[in-house]
């Protein structure tokens, strides 16, 4: 799983990603991607998943195995972004 201290958890800072940052998509995944300002840099993500995507069981399993491709792949990425993920679609789609 994503380490806690690079999880975005306000909502302030979700709206503000959401707002301002570029979007990317591929299959069931949306990415809103905003410059931070941490220091040093690193990345942080949060993971949404509305009631499309399945009941709560379905929707949290989704959310783990995509907190964890995130930090398999965080490590490879350029450094010093938020990143809010949107799960859309069901569980057969992940």
């Amino acid at each position: 799983m994503v380490e806690r201290r690079n999880r975005i958890t306000e909502s302030y800072e979700i709206q503000r990603i959401r707002s301002g940052g570029q979007s990317a998509a591929c299959g069931p995944l949306v990415a809103r991607i905003a410059p931070n300002q941490t220091d040093p840099p690193r990345n942080r993500y949060t993971v949404i998943a509305g009631k499309k995507v399945g009941k709560a069981h379905d929707r949290n399993r989704c959310k783990r195995l995509t907190r964890e491709a995130a930090r398999l792949l965080d490590p490879d990425l350029q450094q010093g972004y938020d990143v809010v993920i949107w799960l859309r679609g069901g569980v057969d789609e992940m």
